[in-house]
């Protein structure tokens, strides 16, 4: 806890002091430097505001970007939660390697109506659960013609996996033109059915915003998943200095939460990030541990990081990269 706290007064000062500069120069009258400019505030002179910053900091619970918070944010003295951290499977073993406490991991089999014998399983660390993936045809699966296999591998389940179908259904290139909302609809609800009394807890996967995406995501299902990335376009940097905004970022997942409200029905509906990360290594451990922050304060269950050499959200894995690795050792620690 003292580390985060550490790491958070780190971002305070890296990220609200130029947001709180800017305010000065804009709105505050400000001694004019050598070119007849508006001086921007030295961190001298932030000190000496830092009685007035401390008191609309707790009046308005400014976020790490100098924001206001957002709305509807949990009020102070909630009880925090565990967080599982976890990655694809191809990385499961390094990340160990690394030091990380990882007891999830996400996999794929993206072949259409197949269905494993089997759960994913890592040796190294047997109570490691999966998330897995599948694509069941939803004509095939609809009429039936899936439900041998599908009833025996339910059967078969450890506690605590997690069964997904069609992931990323409203935005993922290349799926064929039956995977449509009503579709999916259909599927998760069928898919519900069957897990439901089972050691296989199912859930939809969406990667867009969770508000324009309802009729994709199903209704009463076990938990719902998000698959977000620092993506490129900006949506979640700072405009100012191009670091990750909390603000924005924080907006996303409260979108996801009162969307998973309406959807399930419950006040704490259980949330997993089934895929993360950010492609720009210096920005990766406030990525995931903004992530957690928001996670533990929400009830959230799992962050999934996914790492891909070639992948233009992500990148490979690196085992030199202390600072990242740090920060995923401390979720996982929480």
């Amino acid at each position: 806890m003292l580390l985060a706290a550490q790491r958070q007064q780190q971002r305070w000062l890296r990220d609200v002091v130029p947001a709180t500069t800017m305010f000065h120069r804009c709105c505050w009258p400000a001694p004019l430097d050598s070119n007849n400019e508006p001086a921007l505030l030295s961190r001298a002179g932030y000190e000496r505001h830092q009685g007035t910053l401390d008191r609309l900091a707790g009046k308005f619970e400014l976020g790490a970007d100098g924001h206001s918070a957002r709305p509807g944010a949990r009020p102070r003295g909630v009880d925090v939660m565990s967080v599982l951290i976890g990655c694809n499977s191809r990385i499961f073993d390094s990340m160990q390697e690394a030091g990380v406490n990882a007891r999830t991991f996400r996999a794929y089999r993206d072949q259409y109506n197949f269905v494993p014998v089997g759960w994913p399983e890592k040796e190294s660390v047997p109570d490691a659960r999966v998330m897995l993936s599948i694509r069941p045809v939803p004509e095939d699966l609809l009429a039936g013609r899936l439900d041998e296999q599908l009833k025996t591998l339910i059967a078969m389940a450890p506690p605590g996996v997690r069964l997904s179908a069609w992931h990323e259904a409203s935005n993922l290139a290349g799926y064929p033109d039956y995977v449509t909302s009503a579709n999916m609809s259909a599927v998760h609800e069928y898919m519900q059915d069957l897990c439901r009394g089972s050691n296989v807890r199912y859930g939809s996967i969406i990667c867009a915003v969770p508000s324009q995406t309802k009729p994709w995501m199903g209704r009463g299902l076990d938990w719902y998943g998000l698959d977000v990335y620092d993506f490129g376009g900006g949506q979640f940097r700072n405009w100012w200095n191009g670091g990750i905004s909390k603000t924005k970022l924080f907006a996303r997942l409260d979108d996801m939460l009162r969307t998973c409200r309406e959807l399930s029905g419950s006040d704490n509906p259980e949330i997993d990030i089934c895929e993360t990360n950010s492609p720009r290594p210096s920005y990766r451990a406030d990525w995931f541990e903004l992530l957690a922050e928001w996670m533990s304060a929400n009830g959230g269950h799992s962050i999934e990081t996914f790492w891909n050499p070639s992948g233009p959200l992500s990148g490979p894995w690196l085992p030199e990269d202390e600072k990242t690795i740090g920060a995923l050792r401390s979720i996982a620690a929480t």
